[in-house]
């Protein structure tokens, strides 16, 4: 497997696509009947993957382009003058100002985090006054050791940590019955790694700044995990329950509405009861409320859209270039008289036929070129 700008290219395009289908997903409720939260993860998997991996694999089909590529190509080799001592590219320029904006981000990123761990240890541990009330859910923190804390500066429920969680309320009196469906949903994040996944999206959102799909796709991942965490949760309870939790949900969501909390930043980056973000709780209980009968997704659709992802992983496009043309269209090139070689002032050589761009030409010196006559721009 290797990178190249062309697999760069093919991965953000691939991207863009999963990106707006997600999003038609989501935003279709009719459809939440037959595609569940397991068909959209898949979809997920695929984007933070191909994110991540930006690569070309050795069994990838290559396509050749002769048109859009290689006049894209020939843009970013266009030379240009920054400096009076420096006389660069199109390409390494932006890949400069890629650099510098990912790692202004990524500075950033570890001091916010860094904000919220400071935040954190202010706070006063309060497990035991909680593990005094009878909730059964506190079971399941006190196995993971979840500890739990409470400020007027939180919004709405939140787990934070990797290995050592730390369950963060607002000052509420929630119920008995809130708070065990609280405790039993965040303790889910915690299982699921959500803290970690998010952590990991936000490092992409870094990296890929300039990218306008990604903080689409930080929202929408956000709502997945959310969507997953209720669909996981609702299957470990009893079916009598199902609509107590969608209940809680509402009644938590609007406590937190009254409360006006001033720390709205932490939702993004940790994972949370319920946002306050009235559309995305909505979301959430219309899907909840379509998949009380059916939790998942038919298998025929999960190996369909598997298969679908898998081949459009498969392909590659690359710009045609002189050197592929074998020996014995060389020599019918030379016979040509419409055929000529157009030295661009950028210092580019390109091989035209009939008038037609055939690509560019890596060595002009090469024997199969000789008596094509060279024309400057």
């Amino acid at each position: 497997m290797h990178y190249s700008f062309s697999s760069l290219l093919i991965s953000l395009s691939l991207v863009s696509i999963i990106v707006l289908l997600i999003q038609y997903l989501l935003s279709n409720k009719q459809i939440y009947k037959v595609i569940r939260i397991d068909f959209i993860l898949i979809l997920t998997l695929v984007v933070l993957l191909r994110l991540i991996f930006p690569l070309e694999s050795d069994w990838t089909l290559t396509l050749k382009s002769t048109t859009v590529l290689p006049t894209l190509y020939e843009f970013f080799e266009r030379k240009i003058q920054l400096f009076h001592f420096a006389n660069l590219t199109y390409f390494s320029t932006l890949i400069m100002i890629w650099i510098l904006g990912s790692v202004f981000l990524l500075v950033k990123l570890i001091f916010r985090y860094s904000k919220i761990n400071c935040f954190i240890y202010t706070m006063e541990d309060q497990t035991n006054l909680y593990a005094s009330k009878r909730i059964h859910a506190f079971k399941k923190l006190d196995q993971m050791n979840v500890k739990i804390y409470s400020s007027n500066n939180i919004t709405t429920p939140m787990i934070y940590g990797f290995k050592e969680f730390k369950l963060l309320l607002p000052n509420i009196d929630f119920t008995d019955d809130e708070l065990e469906y609280i405790f039993l949903h965040e303790v889910q994040h915690a299982q699921n790694q959500d803290i970690l996944i998010k952590l990991v999206l936000e490092i992409l959102v870094s990296v890929y700044w300039w990218f306008l799909p990604i903080y689409i796709l930080r929202k929408q991942i956000q709502l997945v995990l959310e969507i997953r965490v209720d669909s996981q949760v609702t299957k470990s309870i009893r079916k009598q329950n199902y609509f107590d939790y969608l209940e809680s949900l509402i009644s938590v969501n609007h406590e937190l509405v009254k409360q006006k909390a001033t720390a709205t930043s932490l939702e993004n980056q940790l994972a949370s009861f319920t946002f306050i973000e009235t559309n995305t709780l909505k979301r959430r209980i219309e899907f909840m409320i379509e998949g009380y009968e059916k939790q998942s997704t038919k298998p025929i659709f999960l190996v369909l859209i598997s298969l679908i992802l898998l081949i459009a992983s498969s392909i590659i496009l690359e710009p045609y270039r002189i050197d592929e043309v074998s020996k014995n269209e060389s020599t019918e090139i030379v016979d040509s008289s419409d055929t000529y070689i157009l030295k661009k002032k950028t210092g580019e050589f390109r091989l035209f036929i009939t008038n037609q761009d055939m690509g560019v030409i890596d060595d002009v010196n090469d024997n199969s070129l000789n008596g094509i006559p060279i024309i400057e721009e």
